[in-house]
């Protein structure tokens, strides 16, 4: 301590110097290892076993969260102190008292004091981030869904990444869409939450029927040996004894104010004792309803069938057998890189739940049909947590479908996975595995069976068909250009009148049925030229009246930037429907748009940008 005040170069060459090298190297190295790992593509392991790659420029922002600048920073910082030390010793020279900092010393100091500040950094800092990850991860739940990946993808990035950026995007088929929506992410995670719950309502009846069960076998031997007694203990009413004692004396002056004392003390007490038992009474009426509220759940909760509880109960496990028996569960219907792993479907239970409900959906009219179902449902010999789950599933992947997964295709422009995206969306509304003509054919029958006759048949009839630019004679290159068509709804009036009789049966509201119809029908417009085809636009057209027979269509779209001869090929596809799809082609002209006058056109649109920017300005 003494040369430390004395000799204040021996500090800066034997400890200061080399403790900032060694802090500064092992900052430096923590810093490029770190940061090798974040600039190197992720891999990320789906539900279904399959590896996504996920590269650190993607729209996840954990990459740059995860740069140390601060370490480099720091690291840096030391390394410029030690190298501005070592450069003031040596410039001192031999001629000083003190010691200069050799090369071998520095080696050793340097990997001694490295050591350390591992250690210290290992032991505090390494451990409060090791338990803080473990608190988060156990917050967000045990069973992760990813497979053992915290961060997970968006409902966007997993499909651009498994889906739209596939390239073999023309191979992909109904089902491997249908398995793709089954594993994303969010919707497991849903699942999963809805098992941790389902979870937790058994544990309760488990504990409830116990509980049950107990009192129930000690409620008579408790009887027998504590018998009620027939006399309950009564207050003595008469008054304070020493009341009568003290009569004689009752002349005294002192006395009188005493018992005066005494009869007001009596009657604070009494009024303290009313106002308590008002309280208790209050209390008592409060404790008794919520006990009421309590046992009326309880009592629901004992009536909820579960089937891993329950004896004879309907659920997943009945329906995974039915499945299997139809050759269709475990295996996948048809090989596909979506369907989960062996291993994932039988260790994870959304995975599996997922796919189950997917498959029974796709078999639905063999499973609603089986005639156990039919006997069980009546009876309430079905686990509700199962069917209940089922039909929430069922709307969260078909919003899946439509919202996110199809607007994603078309935004892209994706023509031949718009359309599986879209029969995929009918295959699964409807309930069917497939779109082969011996599926179509069924449910054509099956249409032709409910409404009666061939105008049952959901049909449009489409007339008037063109595209033009509105008010010019010719359409030129990015023009834009308006197709127009009429459609006849043929079957409207069978399709009202099976409603109408339906609502007569049921003793319904016609209007409240009615209010609920809905038919999507998607026009998409291609243009083809010199061997190439490109999509143009894609629009749904909706139909809520169910009496509405025919109507006017119009869709906008840009005409092609490249000048010649287009065929324009226009799909007509049903969301709802098997076999009403329809297809048309309409040729035209677009000339170059340097060869005609479109100056009436930008005019107009200089005009409304003037006016928006007037309105703007008066808002």
């Amino acid at each position: 301590s003494d040369r430390l005040w004395r000799d204040p170069q021996w500090l800066l060459s034997s400890i200061i110097s080399p403790l900032m090298a060694s802090f500064g190297i092992v900052s430096l190295i923590r810093a490029a290892l770190q940061v090798y790992s974040v600039s190197s593509s992720k891999v990320i392991t789906t539900a279904t076993g399959r590896k996504v790659s996920v590269a650190a420029s993607s729209g996840s922002n954990h990459a740059s969260k995860k740069i140390p600048i601060i370490q480099i920073l720091l690291g840096g910082l030391s390394m410029a102190v030690y190298l501005y030390l070592r450069r003031v010793i040596l410039l001192k020279g031999p001629n000083s008292s003190s010691p200069t900092l050799s090369i071998s010393n520095s080696i050793i100091y340097m990997t001694a004091l490295a050591v350390l500040i591992q250690s210290i950094y290992n032991t505090f800092f390494q451990k409060t981030s090791n338990s803080a990850s473990k608190t988060t991860s156990n917050s967000k739940g045990s069973k992760n869904i990813s497979n053992g990946q915290e961060n997970q993808l968006t409902e966007e990035e997993y499909f651009t990444q498994s889906l739209i950026n596939n390239s073999n995007t023309s191979q992909i088929t109904h089902m491997d869409v249908l398995y793709c929506v089954a594993s994303c992410p969010e919707l497991l995670k849903g699942t999963q939450d809805f098992l941790n719950n389902v979870q937790e309502q058994m544990n309760k009846k488990k504990q409830l029927l116990l509980r049950k069960q107990h009192m129930s076998s000690t409620t008579g031997a408790a009887s027998e040996k504590n018998p009620q007694p027939n006399a309950t203990f009564q207050l003595d009413e008469s008054g304070w004894a020493d009341d009568d004692d003290d009569d004689d004396d009752a002349n005294s002056k002192e006395q009188n104010e005493e018992q005066h004392q005494r009869a007001m003390k009596l009657k604070i007490l009494e009024e303290e004792k009313k106002i308590e038992q008002k309280q208790m009474a209050a209390l008592l009426v409060n404790k008794t309803n919520n006990n009421k509220k309590d046992d009326s759940s309880e009592e629901q909760l004992l009536q909820t069938k579960f089937e891993e509880l329950d004896e004879g109960v309907l659920g997943q496990e009945w329906v995974e057998s039915i499945l299997q028996s139809l050759n269709v569960w475990p295996k996948p219907i048809q090989p596909s890189q979506f369907f989960p792993t062996e291993d994932l479907l039988t260790g994870n239970p959304a995975v599996r739940r997922n796919m189950c409900m997917l498959v029974a959906r796709l078999h639905s009219q063999k499973l609603n049909n089986h005639p156990a179902l039919t006997e069980a449902g009546p009876k309430g010999m079905v686990d509700s947590s199962y069917f209940s789950h089922s039909v929430q599933f069922r709307q969260r992947f078909g919003a899946l479908m439509e919202a996110v997964l199809l607007r994603l295709a078309l935004t892209h422009k994706n023509y031949d996975l718009s359309v599986i995206i879209m029969e995929a969306i009918c295959m699964f509304k409807i309930g069917v595995s497939s779109m082969d003509k011996k599926t179509i054919n069924w449910f054509n029958g099956v249409v032709l069976q409910t409404y009666g006759g061939m105008d049952g048949l959901p049909r449009l009839k489409i007339t008037d068909t063109f595209i033009e630019m509105p008010e010019k004679s010719e359409i030129a290159t990015l023009d834009a250009a308006v197709f127009t068509m009429t459609i006849e709804r043929t079957h409207a009036e069978k399709f009202l009148e099976h409603k109408m009789n339906l609502c007569k049966l049921q003793n319904l509201d016609p209007r409240m049925v009615l209010a609920s119809y809905q038919e999507v029908w998607w026009v998409l417009v291609r243009a083809s030229c010199s061997g190439t085809t490109t999509l143009l636009t894609a629009f749904p057209f909706i139909v809520r009246n169910i009496a509405q027979k025919a109507g006017k269509i119009k869709c906008k779209f840009t005409a092609p930037e490249k000048p010649g001869h287009y065929k324009f090929i226009v799909d007509i596809k049903s969301q709802e429907f098997l076999g009403a799809d329809q297809t048309f082609e309409l040729e035209y002209d677009i000339v170059d748009r340097a060869t005609v006058d479109r100056s009436d056109d930008e005019e107009e649109d200089d005009d409304d940008d003037e006016d928006d920017d007037e309105g703007k300005k008066d808002k």
